[in-house]
Protein backbone atom coordinates (compact mmCIF):
# COMPACT_ATOMS: atom_id res chain seq x y z
CA UNK A 1 0.00 0.00 0.00
CA UNK A 2 1.10 3.52 -0.70
CA UNK A 3 2.22 5.90 1.87
CA UNK A 4 0.63 9.21 2.57
CA UNK A 5 1.68 12.08 1.45
CA UNK A 6 3.39 14.64 3.88
CA UNK A 7 3.08 18.44 2.49
CA UNK A 8 5.94 19.16 0.63
CA UNK A 9 8.71 21.00 1.75
CA UNK A 10 9.49 24.55 -0.06
CA UNK A 11 12.04 24.34 -3.12
CA UNK A 12 15.60 24.62 -2.33
CA UNK A 13 17.51 27.78 -2.83
CA UNK A 14 20.51 26.08 -4.22
CA UNK A 15 17.95 24.30 -7.23
CA UNK A 16 18.52 20.84 -5.79
CA UNK A 17 15.49 18.96 -5.64
CA UNK A 18 13.71 17.17 -2.54
CA UNK A 19 11.88 14.00 -1.63
CA UNK A 20 8.15 14.35 -2.20
CA UNK A 21 7.72 12.42 1.19
CA UNK A 22 10.52 14.40 3.52
CA UNK A 23 10.22 11.62 5.95
CA UNK A 24 13.08 8.56 4.89
CA UNK A 25 11.37 5.81 6.76
CA UNK A 26 8.25 5.79 5.09
CA UNK A 27 8.23 3.47 2.08
CA UNK A 28 8.03 5.80 -1.22
CA UNK A 29 6.59 3.56 -4.22
CA UNK A 30 7.43 4.23 -7.51
CA UNK A 31 5.12 6.16 -10.11
CA UNK A 32 3.39 3.95 -12.16
CA UNK A 33 2.80 5.85 -15.33
CA UNK A 34 0.87 4.16 -18.54
CA UNK A 35 2.13 5.28 -21.57
CA UNK A 36 0.08 5.14 -25.17
CA UNK A 37 2.54 4.59 -27.08
CA UNK A 38 3.50 1.99 -29.45
CA UNK A 39 7.07 1.74 -28.49
CA UNK A 40 6.61 1.40 -24.67
CA UNK A 41 4.29 -0.95 -22.68
CA UNK A 42 4.38 0.91 -19.58
CA UNK A 43 6.97 2.00 -17.48
CA UNK A 44 8.14 2.40 -13.65
CA UNK A 45 10.10 5.84 -12.14
CA UNK A 46 11.48 6.50 -9.08
CA UNK A 47 12.42 9.82 -8.36
CA UNK A 48 14.24 10.43 -4.97
CA UNK A 49 17.05 13.17 -4.43
CA UNK A 50 19.91 10.86 -3.85
CA UNK A 51 18.73 9.33 -7.22
CA UNK A 52 15.75 8.46 -10.12
CA UNK A 53 15.56 5.17 -11.19
CA UNK A 54 13.42 4.06 -14.25
CA UNK A 55 12.43 0.75 -16.01
CA UNK A 56 11.06 1.31 -19.38
CA UNK A 57 9.45 -1.41 -20.13
CA UNK A 58 9.47 -2.65 -23.58
CA UNK A 59 12.05 -3.71 -26.83
CA UNK A 60 15.41 -1.76 -26.86
CA UNK A 61 15.44 1.47 -28.57
CA UNK A 62 15.91 1.51 -32.32
CA UNK A 63 19.34 2.65 -33.20
CA UNK A 64 18.78 6.32 -33.85
CA UNK A 65 21.15 6.21 -36.71
CA UNK A 66 19.97 7.24 -40.24
CA UNK A 67 20.49 4.25 -42.86
CA UNK A 68 20.98 4.69 -46.83
CA UNK A 69 19.54 2.02 -49.51
CA UNK A 70 20.66 2.51 -53.35
CA UNK A 71 17.92 3.11 -55.30
CA UNK A 72 17.47 3.37 -59.20
CA UNK A 73 16.33 6.80 -61.12
CA UNK A 74 13.98 5.23 -63.35
CA UNK A 75 11.31 2.40 -63.63
CA UNK A 76 13.38 -0.51 -64.60
CA UNK A 77 12.42 -0.76 -68.24
CA UNK A 78 13.83 2.46 -69.34
CA UNK A 79 16.70 2.23 -66.57
CA UNK A 80 17.67 -1.25 -68.77
CA UNK A 81 17.15 0.31 -72.37
CA UNK A 82 19.76 3.46 -70.48
CA UNK A 83 22.17 0.74 -69.40
CA UNK A 84 22.46 -1.03 -72.90
CA UNK A 85 23.25 2.10 -74.12
CA UNK A 86 25.84 2.81 -71.34
CA UNK A 87 29.57 2.75 -72.79
CA UNK A 88 31.53 3.58 -69.40
CA UNK A 89 31.66 2.29 -66.06
CA UNK A 90 30.18 6.39 -64.59
CA UNK A 91 27.15 5.90 -66.80
CA UNK A 92 26.29 3.11 -64.77
CA UNK A 93 26.33 4.78 -61.74
CA UNK A 94 24.07 7.29 -62.84
CA UNK A 95 21.16 5.04 -63.29
CA UNK A 96 21.24 4.82 -58.87
CA UNK A 97 21.40 7.47 -56.45
CA UNK A 98 21.64 7.26 -52.60
CA UNK A 99 18.57 7.30 -50.41
CA UNK A 100 18.27 7.90 -47.18
CA UNK A 101 16.27 5.67 -44.83
CA UNK A 102 15.11 7.81 -41.81
CA UNK A 103 12.36 4.69 -40.90
CA UNK A 104 15.02 3.74 -37.78
CA UNK A 105 15.50 7.33 -36.85
CA UNK A 106 11.94 8.02 -37.37
CA UNK A 107 11.17 4.94 -34.56
CA UNK A 108 13.73 6.32 -32.22
CA UNK A 109 12.35 9.97 -32.39
CA UNK A 110 8.85 7.92 -31.58
CA UNK A 111 10.53 5.92 -28.95
CA UNK A 112 12.46 9.55 -27.13
CA UNK A 113 8.92 11.22 -27.23
CA UNK A 114 7.09 8.21 -24.99
CA UNK A 115 10.18 7.92 -22.79
CA UNK A 116 9.87 11.63 -22.07
CA UNK A 117 5.94 12.11 -21.98
CA UNK A 118 6.67 9.20 -19.66
CA UNK A 119 9.25 10.71 -17.18
CA UNK A 120 7.14 13.83 -17.22
CA UNK A 121 4.01 11.98 -15.64
CA UNK A 122 5.95 10.42 -13.38
CA UNK A 123 7.76 13.39 -12.47
CA UNK A 124 4.99 15.50 -11.71
CA UNK A 125 3.13 12.56 -9.60
CA UNK A 126 5.36 13.20 -7.23
CA UNK A 127 3.76 16.69 -6.51
CA UNK A 128 6.88 18.73 -7.29
CA UNK A 129 5.82 20.61 -10.25
CA UNK A 130 9.09 22.81 -10.90
CA UNK A 131 10.88 24.65 -14.19
CA UNK A 132 13.88 23.21 -13.45
CA UNK A 133 15.51 19.42 -14.36
CA UNK A 134 15.49 17.25 -10.78
CA UNK A 135 18.93 17.37 -10.42
CA UNK A 136 21.00 20.39 -9.90
CA UNK A 137 22.43 22.57 -13.62
CA UNK A 138 26.03 22.06 -12.13
CA UNK A 139 26.03 18.82 -10.93
CA UNK A 140 27.79 15.96 -12.75
CA UNK A 141 26.14 12.84 -12.94
CA UNK A 142 26.87 9.15 -13.37
CA UNK A 143 24.26 6.88 -15.63
CA UNK A 144 23.63 3.38 -15.41
CA UNK A 145 21.78 1.82 -18.20
CA UNK A 146 20.99 -1.86 -18.65
CA UNK A 147 19.29 -3.21 -21.87
CA UNK A 148 17.21 -6.20 -21.40
CA UNK A 149 16.65 -8.05 -25.02
CA UNK A 150 13.81 -9.82 -26.03
CA UNK A 151 14.57 -14.00 -26.19
CA UNK A 152 13.57 -14.92 -30.19
CA UNK A 153 11.02 -17.44 -30.27
CA UNK A 154 13.28 -19.40 -32.33
CA UNK A 155 15.66 -20.04 -28.98
CA UNK A 156 12.55 -20.67 -26.64
CA UNK A 157 12.60 -24.35 -24.70
CA UNK A 158 10.06 -26.07 -22.90
CA UNK A 159 13.25 -28.19 -21.53
CA UNK A 160 16.23 -26.51 -20.22
CA UNK A 161 14.98 -22.72 -21.00
CA UNK A 162 17.49 -20.56 -21.79
CA UNK A 163 19.34 -17.92 -18.92
CA UNK A 164 20.53 -14.53 -19.71
CA UNK A 165 23.00 -14.04 -22.11
CA UNK A 166 25.34 -11.30 -22.87
CA UNK A 167 23.55 -9.09 -26.30
CA UNK A 168 26.31 -8.85 -28.85
CA UNK A 169 24.57 -9.90 -32.39
CA UNK A 170 24.84 -7.35 -34.85
CA UNK A 171 21.22 -6.28 -34.68
CA UNK A 172 21.29 -5.40 -30.69
CA UNK A 173 22.78 -1.74 -31.58
CA UNK A 174 26.21 -0.55 -30.78
CA UNK A 175 26.11 0.40 -27.06
CA UNK A 176 26.39 4.33 -27.67
CA UNK A 177 23.69 4.36 -29.66
CA UNK A 178 21.69 2.43 -27.46
CA UNK A 179 22.51 4.56 -24.94
CA UNK A 180 22.21 7.85 -26.82
CA UNK A 181 18.32 7.86 -27.11
CA UNK A 182 17.71 7.63 -23.22
CA UNK A 183 20.11 10.53 -22.62
CA UNK A 184 18.42 12.56 -24.99
CA UNK A 185 14.88 12.32 -24.01
CA UNK A 186 15.81 12.28 -20.26
CA UNK A 187 16.95 16.04 -21.24
CA UNK A 188 14.71 19.08 -19.26
CA UNK A 189 13.52 16.53 -17.42
CA UNK A 190 16.63 14.81 -15.16
CA UNK A 191 19.30 17.05 -15.68
CA UNK A 192 19.37 20.36 -17.63
CA UNK A 193 21.76 18.86 -20.37
CA UNK A 194 23.26 15.36 -21.17
CA UNK A 195 26.85 17.21 -21.63
CA UNK A 196 26.22 17.09 -17.61
CA UNK A 197 26.67 13.30 -17.52
CA UNK A 198 30.66 12.71 -16.67
CA UNK A 199 30.58 8.70 -15.75
CA UNK A 200 28.33 6.48 -17.84
CA UNK A 201 27.99 2.78 -18.13
CA UNK A 202 25.95 0.24 -20.46
CA UNK A 203 24.96 -3.13 -20.53
CA UNK A 204 23.52 -5.25 -23.29
CA UNK A 205 22.05 -8.65 -22.61
CA UNK A 206 19.34 -11.29 -23.69
CA UNK A 207 16.98 -11.66 -21.84
CA UNK A 208 16.05 -15.24 -20.13
CA UNK A 209 12.92 -17.37 -21.03
CA UNK A 210 10.02 -15.40 -19.49
CA UNK A 211 11.35 -12.30 -19.05
CA UNK A 212 10.24 -9.18 -20.15
CA UNK A 213 12.46 -7.14 -22.29
CA UNK A 214 13.21 -3.37 -20.79
CA UNK A 215 15.66 -0.79 -20.17
CA UNK A 216 16.40 0.15 -16.53
CA UNK A 217 18.05 3.62 -15.90
CA UNK A 218 20.08 4.82 -12.66
CA UNK A 219 21.15 8.49 -12.59
CA UNK A 220 22.84 10.21 -9.82
CA UNK A 221 24.75 12.97 -8.71
CA UNK A 222 29.06 11.88 -8.24
CA UNK A 223 30.09 11.90 -4.94
CA UNK A 224 33.75 10.90 -6.14
CA UNK A 225 37.18 12.93 -6.50
CA UNK A 226 38.02 13.64 -10.11
CA UNK A 227 41.59 12.77 -8.50
CA UNK A 228 41.45 8.76 -8.74
CA UNK A 229 38.32 8.11 -11.43
CA UNK A 230 36.77 5.09 -11.34
CA UNK A 231 38.64 3.82 -14.34
CA UNK A 232 41.91 4.46 -12.87
CA UNK A 233 41.14 2.62 -9.93
CA UNK A 234 40.24 -0.69 -12.22
CA UNK A 235 43.55 -0.22 -13.88
CA UNK A 236 45.28 -0.57 -10.90
CA UNK A 237 43.57 -3.25 -9.34
CA UNK A 238 44.43 -5.12 -12.77
CA UNK A 239 47.97 -4.15 -12.51
CA UNK A 240 47.97 -5.58 -8.47
CA UNK A 241 46.37 -8.83 -10.16
CA UNK A 242 49.11 -9.52 -12.34
CA UNK A 243 51.92 -8.87 -9.70
CA UNK A 244 50.27 -11.28 -7.43
CA UNK A 245 49.51 -13.65 -10.41
CA UNK A 246 53.28 -13.47 -11.11
CA UNK A 247 54.22 -13.64 -7.84
CA UNK A 248 51.93 -17.32 -7.02
CA UNK A 249 53.68 -18.33 -10.57
CA UNK A 250 57.36 -17.79 -9.06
Amino acid sequence: MAAARLPLPPAPDDGRQVDALSDRNLPLSPTWSEVAGKTIAAASVTFRAEYVHAVIYGHAPPSPRARATIVPVAPFPKLLARARHATKMGHLLTLFRAQLYMGRASQCEVWKADVRACLTNAKLGTGLVYERAWFAADQPLEVFILVVGELPKSQRRKRNPPTRTWLTSLRSGDWDNVGKPICDAATGILWRDDVLIARGQVEKVRAAQGESPRLILLARPIRDSPDWTHLEQQVEMEQFRQIGLQETIK
